[in-house]
């Protein structure tokens, strides 16, 4: 990172707790946890957000990631079941090997061949619809992951979308427009940043 680089990230981030000044308790924790993320094993997602994911996550609960990495360790410690699907071969390599003896995880490498993502999107299409009791998209071509596994959120579950801020995601909150939702944004692990993700919850 170059010094124009690390200015600009320290006052943005100045700015963000400014704003928010809660977070600061938080700030500790992200200089803590700038290691690897398999090795921190906490979801690159805002504190905020882990907290919340703690509070619908149980050993009944059946995970489905579109992208997988610390969320992972943490969610093989709390759900009953994780499936989590990754496209970078190297990355999922590294996946298959540290969860090779978890019984719970089952890591689907899907690669996308020339940045042909539509294999990766439709690895969920063979899990039974209403099945999911939670699905997070934190990998690539969000929109169309987060459209693809609405049918497999089962009613009173969850579907959460991380960096929802970004305006090229404007449609997944369009297709998700019925059902309730809330938007958490604070520090998080692994980066002076702040994290944005939404959290939608389907109708019963």
């Amino acid at each position: 990172m170059t010094l124009q680089s690390k200015v600009r990230t320290a006052t943005q981030l100045a700015g963000e707790l400014a704003r928010r000044p809660q977070e600061v308790v938080n700030l500790p924790r992200t200089l803590r946890s700038r290691r690897m993320p398999l090795d921190v094993g906490l979801p690159w997602l805002a504190f905020a957000v882990i907290r919340r994911l703690d509070e619908i996550v149980g050993p009944q609960t059946t995970v489905f990631e579109f992208g997988g990495g610390g969320s992972t360790v943490w969610f093989a410690q709390r759900a009953g079941k994780v499936v989590t699907v990754e496209h970078d071969t190297e990355w999922a390599s590294l996946l298959t090997e540290r969860f090779a003896d978890v019984p719970n995880v089952e890591i689907r490498h899907v690669a996308a061949p020339g940045g042909d993502y539509d294999a990766y999107v439709a690895a969920v299409d063979d899990l039974p619809d209403e099945s999911v009791d939670l699905v997070v998209v934190d990998g690539r071509s969000r929109v169309r992951c987060a459209t693809a596994a609405m049918s497999k959120v089962r009613p009173g579950g969850h579907l959460a979308l991380d960096d929802s801020q970004r305006p090229y995601y404007r449609a997944a909150h369009e297709r998700l427009s019925s059902w309730p939702h809330e938007t958490i944004e604070g520090l998080a692990p692994y980066k002076f940043d702040f994290g944005h993700t939404t959290i939608w919850q389907r109708p019963s």
